[in-house]
């Protein structure tokens, strides 16, 4: 464990010529550079020695990061840099002792006499030889001589080189050498060279293992900070070591990014669920959007989440193991850890800095009303049966009560609830009443004029059945049906883009390319990621267009190439998202090409034509798409 590690370290640097170096591995993230900071740093509080001679000056721990250095004359300066802080006085007394130590180093130096800022600066330039500061026979420099040189496998040095320079710190300096780094990641070159001076040079190897409970002592400790986060550690932990990369960087990212969006928000007894909740989503997120794969699901994961309840979705199992590790922890907070309104609010302050003040103030809102039947029944396993009966038969009559209106909210919130019992066995769900949600859910949805209302809707009740952590058949079910109600909805009622296409006209046609960049109803990507036109008439379009003056046909065919981004190469599965257009398109250019027989030379023809051209490309590219989806 690291505790063996730094006892080692103790006993190391009391070796007055050690003769070896000391090398920690581990993965990026693990902790490494934390636990030699950590070490050192208490090295020093515990080791202040009493004010030296004037003429004597006291050398401190080196730390140098190879990354990127292409050259031993780089660390040199790197360690020089390092070093002259370490050996400049304000004292005029001190500048003596230098005399005494000429041909050790070059120093270059501006300093303040006697610490005020406004004073004149004297300006010393000395030339001297390099790095003699470490010879072991220079008695004015006291001081353990510690070097410790990081991120190794990330050095551009050629490895024998570089190991030969250490070496001369081992061998010929008496000095204390830490080399720090994941030795697997080097090219095969270098590890080669490695291996072969290894054993010549290092003396031990200590593989670090992340040791979140003491990073967190220091985490959590730094600025911004937060009482409330510092009496979450075990729950951090638990988030951390249930993680698929144990990355204490992304860990630390996630902490203080946390405490920045809950500044001015205060934390009590009725909202720390959903605080606990947040904190948990931010360390997922955090560490997943580390990924590319697993920040692509991240980003749509309400969606994604849908998808893998219906279909095999490649998601699916990454889905369900997310799911099987944090449901535990949310089951015990009472409150979906993976909620997926919680991790899209996380996901878009941690990629593009999105404001989260009024998320979390609309969330703190819900707990300071009354608490209805839904939230009492988070305390059911603290109920007496016949507490628990009771309220249960209320919320079964609250749903058989159609008499009686109810939103979408509370609609998934008492089928999400009575789904649970009957997956904990505690009471058994009337399937009758299953059949009765999802009518009541599609009068609900009838009631929707709007294609943003019934996306609304939906969103509503999907939202809050699916804060309930439980991943049953039943409740997949629930889902594949509501989603379809939603959709014979929506083929009832045009959304923005639909409308506009059914009035199309010279004054409207340069709309499209403006709302084609707009968010579409369902919020989850714009009208330019969407089929357009599969739920339309291609003669009712058809006649719109030949209505068009020769400038609104150009804007019209504009707006085709830019919605199946014609002028671009684009991936597979962007293209896919326009199979659906395909029959309409291919009907379309059969009236322009009909249309293109009796027409004669001039402008008209010339719009029509590159109309016809602009409606072929798009065909043949979804062709090409549906030809290789086929296969």
């Amino acid at each position: 464990m690291n505790s063996n590690i730094i006892n080692y370290l103790e006993k190391y640097i009391k070796d007055s010529d050690p003769r070896y170096a000391v090398a920690l591995t581990g993965k990026w993230g693990c902790g490494k550079s934390f636990l030699v900071d950590t070490w050192v740093n208490d090295l020093k509080s515990r080791e202040k020695k009493s004010a030296s001679d004037q003429n004597s000056l006291e050398l401190k721990p080196i730390y140098v990061s190879l990354y990127g250095m292409k050259s031993v004359g780089e660390v040199v300066k790197a360690i020089k840099r390092q070093l002259h802080p370490f050996l400049y006085s304000k004292s005029m007394e001190m500048l003596k002792g230098f005399a005494k130590i000429a041909g050790k180093a070059t120093i270059n130096a501006n300093f303040d006499l006697d610490g005020n800022v406004d004073t004149s600066e004297l300006s010393i330039s000395t030339s001297l030889d390099s790095l003699d500061e470490f010879n072991p026979k220079e008695e004015t420099i006291k001081g353990d001589k510690l070097l410790i040189f990081d991120d190794f496998e990330r050095c551009q040095i050629d490895t024998k080189e570089l190991m030969g320079f250490i070496n001369g710190f081992v061998e010929r300096n008496a000095s204390h050498v830490i080399i720090v780094g994941d030795f697997e990641k080097l090219s095969i070159n270098s590890k080669e060279a490695y291996d072969e001076y290894r054993e010549k040079t290092i003396g031990k190897i200590f593989e670090v293992h992340p040791d979140p409970e003491r990073a967190l002592e220091v985490f959590l400790d730094e600025v911004p900070r937060n009482e409330w986060t510092i009496s979450q550690k075990e729950l951090i932990v638990e988030c951390f070591y249930r993680l698929d990369n144990h990355n204490l960087r992304l860990l630390r990212q996630a902490v203080r990014d946390f405490n920045s969006v809950i500044e001015n928000h205060e934390v009590n007894d009725k909202n720390s669920h959903f605080m606990k909740a947040l904190l948990a989503s931010f360390i997922i997120a955090v560490n997943m959007n580390g990924n590319p794969e697993d920040a692509e699901l991240l980003r749509r994961y309400r969606q994604r989440y849908i998808n893998s309840l219906a279909n095999d979705d490649k998601y699916k199992e990454k889905i369900s193991s997310l799911q099987s590790r944090f449901n535990p922890i949310s089951e015990r907070i009472g409150y979906n850890i993976l909620d997926v309104y919680n991790l899209a609010a996380v996901c878009g302050y941690i990629e593009c800095g999105k404001p989260m003040d009024e998320y979390i103030h609309n969330k703190n809102s819900d707990f300071y009303r009354t608490p209805n039947i839904y939230e009492s029944l988070r305390n059911y396993q603290l109920m007496e049966d016949a507490e628990f009966d009771k309220l249960y038969d209320v919320l079964e009559a609250r749903v058989l009560d159609d008499k009686d209106s109810i939103s979408a909210d509370e609609l998934a919130l008492a089928l999400g609830w009575l789904l649970k019992f009957d997956h904990l066995s505690i009471r058994h769900l009337n399937e009758d009443i299953i059949d009765l949600i999802k009518n009541r859910f599609q009068k609900l949805i009838e009631q929707q004029e709007s294609s943003e209302d019934v996306y609304s809707t939906y969103m509503s009740f999907s939202r809050n059945l699916l804060s309930f952590p439980e991943r049953t058949e039943k409740r997949r079910d629930i889902l594949h049906d509501v989603e379809k109600i939603r959709d014979d909805r929506l083929r009832m009622v045009p959304d923005e883009m639909q409308l506009l296409l059914r009035s199309l006209n010279d004054s409207n046609v340069e709309k499209l390319s403006e709302l084609d960049l707009a968010t579409a109803p369902d919020l989850l990507s714009n009208f330019s990621l969407r089929p357009i036109f599969h739920a339309e008439n291609p003669d009712v379009i058809f006649e719109s267009i030949k209505r068009l003056s020769n400038k609104g046909i150009t804007v019209f065919t504009d707006f085709i190439r830019q919605h199946y981004m014609l002028e671009f190469t684009i991936e597979q599965t962007t293209a896919e998202k326009y199979l659906p257009d395909l029959c309409f398109l291919e009907k379309l250019s059969d009236l322009v090409t009909h249309a293109l027989c009796s027409m004669q030379g001039g402008i008209s023809r010339y719009n029509y034509d590159d109309l016809h051209l602009t409606l072929v490309g798009a065909i043949q590219r979804l062709k090409s798409v549906k030809a290789k989806v086929s296969l």
